[in-house]
């Protein structure tokens, strides 16, 4: 669980979210709360008094059934990992871990590194009540209201743009980095450079699925908190 929230309002978000890859039946099983009660938490017929909202909660994290079920719905759709961002059942399930990744920090916006990945930023942002923009490689120019960039890619063998809406990178604003997969880390160089230019803090950066070597090269860019899903090979 990320910043001071009600416990019992999480665990109602988390139950909500496994429901759409557990059953209630297989949820009593493996959090040892009666099936005709997680169906009236998850309904909002009912809230968990405090104490048994921290039992359901230690319960699940001692299973690490937020990650088992991301990593289930990884294997189901193989190399179609963009089906995933479509999925509202994923996607509950990724501001969550994204909450958890970002921990107490406040934020003052959430940065979709890809088109793809509007739909999971906008979810995890509106969660950590932030601003949400996306990368935008259309605008060339340094126009008003926008700071872009030019950046060589390696992965595309191209020079390239990136732009990102003045609103998100505040001085002494913080963000967060989403992402479906990983394809062009120059890109996320390049977006981590144009908040740095605005003084904008880059808190972490979560996505979907990236390769190793990827993986290595945020972390020389000095982003303390990295959660990757899925490593690629």
């Amino acid at each position: 669980m990320g910043r001071d929230i009600n416990v019992r309002s999480y665990v109602l978000r988390v139950l909500d979210a496994l429901n759409y890859f557990y059953s209630f039946r297989d949820l009593e099983k493996m959090l040892g709360v009666p099936f005709q009660s997680l169906w009236r938490y998850v309904n909002l017929l009912s809230i968990p008094e405090e104490k048994t909202a921290e039992r359901i909660l230690q319960r699940i994290k001692q299973l690490n059934l937020i990650e088992k079920a991301a990593r289930e719905a990884l294997e189901e759709v193989g190399v179609e990992i963009w089906r995933l961002a479509r999925a509202p059942g994923f996607i509950q399930l990724f501001s969550i871990i994204a909450e958890d990744v970002i921990g107490l920090e406040k934020l003052s916006s959430v940065i979709a590194v890809s088109r793809e990945a509007l739909t999971l930023a906008t979810v995890t942002a509106i969660e950590l009540e932030a601003e949400v923009c996306l990368a935008s490689p259309r605008i060339k120019l340094e126009k008003r209201g926008f700071l872009a960039t030019q950046y060589r890619s390696h992965k595309f063998n191209e020079l390239r743009f990136v732009a990102l809406p003045r609103s998100c990178a505040k001085d002494g604003g913080k963000t967060a980095l989403i992402d479906t997969v990983l394809e062009d880390v120059d890109k996320v160089a390049a977006i981590v450079g144009l908040l740095k230019r605005s003084r904008s803090e880059v808190v972490g950066y979560v996505a979907i699925a990236a390769r190793a070597e990827d993986v290595e090269m945020l972390e020389s860019m000095g982003l303390a908190k990295i959660k990757v899903l899925k490593i690629l090979e």
